[in-house]
């Protein structure tokens, strides 16, 4: 075997080595890479599944609302007066049934958009039918906050009738024919008009 040879052998050899050395840290990287991305997906995947539930529990609450044309259910509830309010007592084309709870952080948030709202307002009657509060406590809460819209003594037949599963909870009505035009979860003074239109 010539120097030649040799050398061409040892370099042969060295090279063998290097390609192999090369594709084992290419492969252990590849490992470290896919172990890695696996983990982020998985924490991914972890955030991700609440916001999944969230969305299929919306679907399902939007599936049991009152629907577009159905009968609005009449109802006979107490105002902060003591008078007795119901679908008949509205005059203006529409009526606005807003469901509230006296428990309801986002309903008391809402209630200044709700007076705006119902000022100089033509079209559209308001009514809040607000659970867990009776007429004493309502007519408090009013003049405690200087606001003047209706409010009315609500119970659960109520917001089962109308299928409430959440507050607030707003229901647009036709007054004239009592077919429901919509259901929303307004909760800004923008929102309330959009829904309103």
């Amino acid at each position: 075997m010539t120097k030649t040879t040799s050398y061409f052998l040892i370099a042969g050899i060295i090279i063998s080595l290097i390609i192999g050395s090369i594709n084992y840290i290419n492969t252990k990287n590849l490992q470290q890479a896919l172990q890695q991305q696996e983990l982020k997906l998985t924490k991914h995947k972890n955030f991700l599944d609440p916001i999944i539930e969230q969305e299929e529990m919306m679907q399902k609450l939007d599936s049991v609302k009152l629907e577009e044309g159905t009968n609005a259910p009449d109802f006979s509830l107490e105002d902060q007066n003591g008078n007795i309010t119901n679908l008949a007592s509205f005059t203006t084309p529409k009526t606005l049934l807003i469901f509230s709870s006296s428990q309801c952080s986002v309903c008391s948030e809402f209630y200044p958009d709700i007076q705006e709202f119902t000022q100089n307002q033509e079209t559209t009657a308001t009514a809040v039918i607000q659970l867990d509060a009776n007429k004493d406590e309502n007519l408090e809460m009013l003049q405690k906050n200087k606001y003047d819209f209706t409010l009315l003594a609500g119970n659960h037949d109520i917001f089962n009738l109308y299928k409430v599963t959440s507050t607030p909870t707003s229901v647009l009505i036709n007054t004239a024919t009592k077919k429901v035009i919509k259901t929303e979860n307004p909760t800004t003074l923008q929102e309330l008009q959009e829904f309103t239109k």
